[in-house]
Parts: structure tokens; C-alpha cells; sequence
């Protein structure tokens, strides 16, 4: 399983914070910040790969993620 790990500053862009989006509906960068805090342990644990999105192109993290599970595999 891999964690796409991002920092607020890269996930406001791409999150948008808006109104449609239930769970960030009041105060959108504190909700964010207090569901990350309470969901990245869980993440993590479940995760045997974790790459950080940030500033980064989906091909770019198309391709760590596939670098890391042949160094896995190996």
C-alpha cells in the first residue's frame, strides 16, 4: 500500500477548500490540519510505501512509486 503523503501548502491548491467538500465546510485549512493529524497514523501504519507528492508531477510520483516497489521487490 502506498501513502501519498502532502503538506497543506500543496494540498490547498489541489483540495480547493470550497464548499463542496462536507468535511472541510468550516475553517478548511484547521479541518484539514486535525483530519491529517488524526488519519496519518493510520496512513502510515498501513502503508509499506510512503511518497511525498509535493511539488512533484503525477508522472514523477507515478514513477517513485513504481522505483520504490522494485527496490521492494527486488
Amino acid at each position: 500500500m502506498v501513502f501519498l503523503d502532502v503538506s497543506i501548502s500543496n494540498a490547498a491548491p489541489r483540495v480547493g477548500f470550497n464548499k463542496d467538500r462536507p468535511l472541510l465546510a468550516i475553517n478548511p485549512r484547521q479541518q484539514w490540519l486535525q483530519l491529517m493529524e488524526k488519519r496519518r497514523p493510520i496512513y502510515e501504519s498501513l502503508a509499506t510505501i510512503t511518497v511525498s507528492t509535493d511539488n512533484k508531477k503525477p508522472d514523477q510520483v507515478a514513477d517513485e512509486i513504481i522505483e520504490a516497489i522494485e527496490q521492494r521487490v527486488g
